[in-house]
């Protein structure tokens, strides 16, 4: 599935960033790391248990400054959040009345990841869930259910409808307010790209398998003009953010 590009290449795709060389970063780096990013992102890296997770969460703000710099967005810096009160970010105190750019930030073992958008948006990243069959009753609707009785159970497919689910939530900006058995995507199990009407409202949707076990789901209210994602290592992920050009599409 080619659904990553080549640095140096120019599209008109929307932008997305994902990071995966975190074992070039040194303590060092991870600690200018943190003086660069907002307090608020450091409150939440710092309440993780393990380094790892924290990093991770550094890491997705900071290829969000990277994606705001490359489409010539950075107004803050570092950039400040406003929140709905489900608790979705965003970058103007406007939320959703149509004040974008709109982002969504993702990570899992071993991947962080941004997507910045015009439309509002969700992303979700995950490792493939394993032994995972004891979920279906919990997180699927009930055609999901009838298809995992028909064709078997496959941890692979749980996967799948998780991250769309997870996305399409991020998305509506309500969280876990509403229950994911009422999102159906039982009849898009094999699309990597389409689109579908969920709740009412228009969605369009990307899966991409950004790393050997994970799927990333893309979310995007309405039809974005194209989906690519390309990938940063640790010596792009320096502060101060300085987005490099041939990585970046021009600044609209």
């Amino acid at each position: 599935m080619h659904c990553t590009k080549e640095k140096g290449t120019r599209d008109t795709s929307m932008p997305g960033y994902y990071f995966t060389d975190f074992e070039n970063v040194t303590e060092k780096q991870y600690q200018h790391w943190l003086s660069g990013v907002s307090e608020e992102r450091v409150k939440i890296a710092t309440a993780y248990r393990y380094r790892k997770d924290a990093m991770l969460s550094v890491a997705a703000y900071l290829l969000l400054e990277y994606a705001l710099k490359c489409e010539g967005n950075a107004k803050d810096n570092p950039p400040v959040f406003y929140r709905n009160e489900h608790g979705k970010p965003y970058l103007s105190p406007l939320l959703a009345q149509g004040s974008g750019p709109f982002f969504s930030l993702s990570h899992t073992d071993g991947i962080a990841a941004c997507y910045l958008a015009e439309n509002e948006v969700g992303i979700d990243v995950e490792q493939t869930i394993t032994s995972g069959s004891e979920l279906v009753p919990t997180i699927c609707s009930p055609e999901e259910q009838i298809f995992f009785e028909q064709s078997g159970f496959s941890d692979a497919s749980l996967t799948r409808f998780w991250v769309l689910k997870e996305s399409c939530l991020k998305s509506i900006g309500a969280g876990l307010s509403i229950d994911p058995r009422h999102l159906d995507f039982s009849r898009y199990r094999d699309e990597t790209i389409f689109s579908a009407t969920l709740l009412s409202k228009e969605f369009s949707f990307h899966l991409c398998p950004l790393l050997p076990g994970t799927l990333a789901a893309v979310c995007v209210q309405g039809m974005p003009e194209n989906i690519q994602w390309t990938r940063l290592d640790a010596s792009e992920l320096q502060l101060p953010i300085t987005a490099s050009q041939p990585v970046c599409r021009p600044s609209r």
